[in-house]
């Protein structure tokens, strides 16, 4: 199943009916319980991942080199002191590089710019590989990392699952598989690893964070397993933890919807979520409660200058091929992962004659990785869509300051296309969905036939806020 709407609903129903079972609830599974709805999500979205086997042992075993390599060799000493904030971000599709070192737009606009070297930040490899050794900023694991990933696996006894947990567990699995969902991550083995890995993570953390005797702590985002980790080590210190918003939010995101009562007090959840607009805070206010609270930050990498993102490479690349085409407008499209439906709509609209009017910039998405070669092959035929490869690669804000409009299914580029002016035609049909854009006038919902040619030619011409 790949319809987000369906499993949030579905997931929503067996919450209600473990509720209506049960008269209470151990405190291990509200205590976990965000861990135990995101697994069973995940398996049930059924996310494409990278190119690379990670459960491969040649991965394991390269990735243990490259800590090992990375930690004795290419990292400054200095660099584990005291920090006042830390920061906890993937490797995501907005990371880049530029002539003088890397950037992760995500954190660069705040990381980057402290110069009283007061931040400090962690990467999670999305592939099982550090940076180049070169990168700047450093960002690392630890050696208490690699110890954990090595010798407590042979050594230290594993970590006892709640007997209370196990059962609620179980009650719930029957529930989540009666709404038609798979729950094997919720079979007793799997859930054990899983517990296991998430709290001997957490472990590591807080002995990093006791370390650093930091203040705060801020993740992109909070809901992957060792960002909860992360959360979790943070929370049990007394720590300010913070969620900085990367994507899209609202009833569509699982992690980001309609959260139980029972759950609200979890240490895995942050205290604070840093969003991007007044829409995004009224949907979090509607079910962080009372202790939590979101603020308007804006978005961090909207922030990197233009000089900047010019000294990047796939950015230079993706000008060169825009400057190839010389046409009535230029059209941003951002791909989704697990949407097929949409790619199948978007090579029709492509075979139409007024699509050459425009030069197309087609953005995979970044979880999508194992399908660029097949998009590429798809596209390529067509003379008005640039490389696939050069568009996805390239800063997504720099691709915002050059097009005309922008097209998706439900995309988060929709809020962002909202805040350079650019208008944004939408495949769903939800309503509910970008409400605050809808309202403003900067999304529309996609209407077929020749109207949709007329509404393209109508709003592609860029807005004044």
């Amino acid at each position: 199943m790949t319809d987000t709407f369906k499993i949030v609903e579905k997931i929503r129903a067996a919450e209600e009916a473990f509720l209506d079972q049960r008269n209470s609830i151990s405190a291990d599974f509200a205590d976990d319980y965000p861990m135990i709805q995101r697994a069973v999500y995940n398996e049930n979205f059924v996310a494409v991942g990278g190119s690379e086997n990670r459960n491969g042992w040649r991965v394991r075993l390269r990735y243990i080199f490259q800590i090992l390599r990375y930690e004795l060799f290419d990292r400054q000493r200095a660099k584990m002191t005291i920090h006042q904030t830390v920061f906890l971000t993937p490797s995501t599709g907005r990371r880049f590089k530029g002539a003088t070192g890397w950037y992760d737009a995500t954190v660069e606009a705040i990381a980057n710019d402290d110069v009283s070297g007061n931040s400090f930040c962690y990467e999670v490899p999305a592939f099982g590989t550090y940076r180049d050794r070169k990168a700047r900023p450093s960002f690392y694991l630890g050696l208490p990392e690699v110890f954990y990933r090595g010798m407590s696996k042979f050594f230290v006894a594993r970590r006892p699952v709640p007997n209370a947990l196990l059962q609620d567990v179980a009650r719930f699995k029957t529930l989540v598989e009666a709404q038609g969902l798979t729950a094997r991550t919720l079979e007793v083995g799997a859930f054990a690893r899983a517990y296991r890995y998430l709290h001997d993570r957490s472990d590591v953390f807080e002995t990093q964070l006791r370390k650093m005797q930091c203040k705060v702590v801020v993740t992109y985002p909070w809901y992957g397993q060792i960002n909860m980790a992360m959360m979790l080590a943070a929370n049990r210190l007394g720590l300010r933890t913070i969620d900085c918003q990367h994507g899209v939010q609202g009833p569509l995101h699982a992690a980001y919807s309609r959260w139980p009562a029972f759950c609200l007090d979890s240490l895995l959840f942050p205290q604070q979520f840093f969003v991007w607009t007044e829409g995004d805070k009224e949907w979090l206010d509607t079910w962080i409660g009372p202790n939590r609270v979101a603020e308007v930050t804006g978005i961090p990498w909207h922030n990197v200058s233009q000089e900047k993102i010019g000294e990047n490479a796939q950015q230079q690349a993706y000008e060169r091929a825009l400057a190839a085409h010389d046409r009535n407008g230029v059209i941003l499209v951002s791909l989704q992962p697990n949407r097929p439906e949409f790619i199948v709509w978007l090579s029709e609209i492509l075979m139409q004659p007024e699509a050459k009017n425009y030069t197309w910039v087609v953005r995979n998405h970044p979880g999508n990785q194992n399908q660029l070669g097949a998009l590429s092959e798809l596209l390529d035929p067509f003379e008005m869509v640039l490389p696939v490869d050069v568009s996805s690669n390239a800063p997504l804000i720099g691709q915002l300051r050059s097009c005309d409009l922008h097209i998706t299914d439900y995309s988060s580029v929709v809020t962002e296309a909202s805040l350079v002016g650019m208008n944004s035609l939408m495949l769903t049909q939800r309503e509910d969905l970008y409400a605050q854009e809808r309202r403003l006038g900067f999304a529309h919902s996609i209407v077929s036939g020749p109207a949709f040619w007329a509404d393209v030619e109508r709003l592609k011409a860029p807005k004044q806020q």
